[in-house]
């Protein structure tokens, strides 16, 4: 077993939760009906407890090396913009107001979107009607996991697998990259369905529900599943290809920077010029601090030889941005300063690129040709890099 679970981690890193997991067997569907004094003095929980240990120690052991491998950086992803540079509290403000949007895609996901950036959900700065209802839905979840322990323990389980299953993306104690997607409530949506099970097998066992009151439940559930599969169904050709699905991106999320950037950037793939500066544009409306759509922008003018405003897009790029975390935008603008004969500029952006450090070959290269460029007076057009 802590072979497997070693594996587990090392396989994805929400492996790490599974002593979460089994715990919650552990007080629940495992000591059914017990109290919990009956429960601790278990000798069973004795016997137990050496695999919990060795387990606990298996996950240390890899969150340990993980840190060693990302240098110190467990996490081992950007932060989300909306958590960019907010405390624990206001982290806990943003994620209460997220609570909500879980509860709606675990139990009827009506709606879907790819992204969810900053304009779907933004950084909270205080109390509001949407954390007052995430914890609200949180209180109300962990009482009922406690009511629910002895008469229901199923339903006590599927209710404390959601909440470990969600340990991962709830970016209180360590913020992550993503603050809601659709694709982490996967393992969560597995305590959702034991709830419905075991709420569904507690209905029919139930003595004061008649058999008429069974059918028309049955037939209710029927239809709701049937419902599902539909939107299921009508939901699977938005993934028939890229283009298709960047395009329904952008419905479904018309305030996501994200959505108008990917578009974009599908687009001009495509050769689409207009559409495409018209979907970078907006991207940069919605959220004008975000570097990548300048870098896409620039990159769409500078592989039409529209230099000059590329430059323009990059620079602004390169504002919003680290220089050392950004150096593709730098290259790309060093190309172009190359281009329109402005080396001294393009010398100088290339020695900042050195100091970052973080590739000094390209940019030694880039320093050399500017060097040279300057020294025999190269005229316009006739220094080319060629970039991706």
């Amino acid at each position: 077993l802590l072979g497997m679970y070693a594996a587990a981690c090392f396989t994805k890193e929400h492996g790490v939760i599974l002593p979460g997991l089994l715990a919650a067997a552990e007080l629940t569907v495992a000591s059914p009906g017990r109290s919990w004094r009956e429960w601790l003095a278990d000798t069973g929980l004795a016997a137990t407890r050496p695999f919990y240990l060795a387990a606990v120690a298996v996950g240390l052991g890899f969150i340990a090396i993980r840190g060693a491998v990302l240098q110190g950086d467990i996490v081992g992803s950007f932060t989300a913009e909306a958590l960019t540079g907010s405390t624990l509290y206001g982290r806990l403000l943003t994620m209460l107001a997220v609570v909500p949007e879980w509860g709606r895609l675990l139990l009827w996901p009506a709606h879907l979107q790819t992204e969810y950036t900053p304009q779907e959900i933004v950084a909270a700065t205080g109390w509001g009607a949407s954390q007052f209802l995430g914890l609200a839905l949180v209180a109300l979840a962990a009482l009922s996991a406690i009511m629910l322990r002895r008469r229901l323990p199923a339903a006590s389980f599927a209710i404390l697998w959601m909440a470990v299953a969600l340990v991962p993306v709830h970016n209180v104690l360590a913020p992550t990259g993503v603050i809601l997607a659709e694709r982490t409530l996967l393992l969560a949506s597995v305590g959702t369905v034991l709830l419905i099970g075991s709420g569904a097998a507690w209905v029919v066992t139930s003595p004061s529900v008649t058999a008429p009151a069974l059918r028309g439940l049955a037939a209710g559930l029927a239809i709701l599943i049937l419902a599902g599969a539909g939107s299921t169904a009508a939901r699977y050709p938005v993934w028939r290809d890229q283009f298709t699905a960047f395009r329904h991106m952008v419905i479904d999320a018309p305030s996501s920077y994200k959505a108008h950037f990917g578009y974009a950037d599908v687009l001009a793939q495509r050769g689409m010029r207009a559409e495409a500066e018209t979907e970078y544009r907006r991207a940069i409306e919605l959220f004008p601090t975000a570097p990548r759509p300048y870098q896409g922008l620039g990159d769409l003018y500078r592989r039409n030889g529209m230099c000059r405003p590329a430059i323009e897009a990059y620079d602004t790029g390169l504002a919003q941005s680290s220089s050392s975390d950004f150096d593709d935008i730098r290259r790309s603008l060093i190309a172009c300063l190359l281009f329109v004969g402005e080396y001294r500029r393009a010398g100088a952006e290339a020695r900042i690129g050195i100091a970052g450090g973080r590739d000094d070959t390209s940019f030694q290269r880039f320093r050399h040709t500017a060097d040279s460029a300057l020294a025999v007076n190269a005229r316009p057009g006739q220094v080319r890099i060629t970039m991706e």
